[in-house]
């Protein structure tokens, strides 16, 4: 996909995603986004640091989805695409595993204006010693109108989704779902929160990120 001039947000297939943030530990601490500063046109950026109930670092990012030349992008699939893994042949690859930072720092040597990156969705497989080369198992994956990955038939993952026509939204796809009119796709490991109401929590320690969308679909 062609990625120009104005911001690009890339939802790049390298590590743990949670879609919609739980209760942080800035929670009854609301501010007005309108007095964080532009990081770039659409977006802020404010950082917290938490002692309680242990050491974190959180970043909270606010981007409007009505920012003349927005663009996302997501990991395309992998040349090799559908043939079995050479490290793992149980698994067919679907795209190849790549750091976040090095996915930024490719597209911004190819001239793009990449300016945001984000961890996304889950992969397989997750075993010692962690060095496979590709990555499957993703739910659904859609780059640029071509899809990457496709539903888990076993569990079903959310999914945050671009549409053809500009539109964004979140929402679990089932097989048999029609999603001929996304753009690009990206799937988490669950809801956390939806229309107010806490679905699940996660209380295992590791780092980890999580997309929402105000109720206007105008903020992710």
């Amino acid at each position: 996909m062609f990625l120009l001039k104005k911001a690009i947000f890339i939802l790049a297939v390298t590590g743990t995603f949670l879609l919609f943030g739980k209760s942080a530990p800035w929670d009854g601490d609301a501010f007005d986004w309108n007095t964080v500063p532009e990081q770039y046109p659409g977006i802020r950026h404010k950082s917290y640091s938490a002692d309680v109930p242990r050491p974190n670092k959180i970043n909270i990012v606010r981007i409007d989805l009505k920012t003349p030349g927005l663009k996302f992008a997501v990991t395309q699939k992998d040349e090799n695409h559908g043939k079995p893994m050479p490290d793992c042949p149980r698994f067919n690859i679907a795209t190849k595993r790549e750091m976040t930072r090095d996915f930024m720092l490719k597209h911004r040597n190819a001239g793009r204006n990449m300016i945001l990156a984000a961890n996304t969705a889950p992969w397989s497989p997750w075993e010692h010693p962690h060095t496979h080369i590709y990555a499957a198992n993703m739910g659904l994956l859609i780059s640029d109108g071509v899809q990457v990955d496709c539903i888990n038939k076993k569990y079903y993952r959310p999914v945050f989704f671009e549409t053809k026509d500009g539109a964004y939204g979140m929402k679990t796809f089932k097989p048999g779902d029609d999603y001929s009119h996304v753009k690009n796709a990206v799937s988490g490991f669950f809801f956390d929160l939806f229309e107010g109401n806490v679905i699940q929590q996660q209380h295992r320690l590791m780092p980890c990120c999580s997309f929402g969308l105000d109720k206007e679909c105008r903020y992710l």
